[in-house]
């Protein structure tokens, strides 16, 4: 079974705009434009998917919160945590 960094990984090579070779956890992924504003969106429908959660792009600080891989595996165990029922 896949980690959710290594899911994560396997998605970003699809939504990327450009292949870079391997990336580093703290790559810049939005500054860089190494994933464009489509890439965003597919970003944020997996990630509400995994985290079950439903996420306002309002409310989203996309340059501190998605980019870089740990980033958004920060935000997305964050947002889990916020969860009512949460262990």
């Amino acid at each position: 079974m896949k980690t959710l960094r290594e899911e994560l990984l396997a998605e970003l090579s699809q939504w990327g705009t450009r292949d870079v070779g391997p990336l580093q956890d703290d790559t810049s992924l939005i500054v860089s434009g190494l994933i464009d504003s489509v890439g965003l969106f597919q970003m944020l429908l997996w990630i509400e998917e995994k985290a079950g959660i439903t996420i306002d792009p309002a409310t989203v600080n996309w340059r501190r919160d998605w980019d870089s891989v740990s980033a958004i595996l920060h935000y997305i165990e964050q947002r889990r945590a916020e969860q009512p029922g949460h262990a």
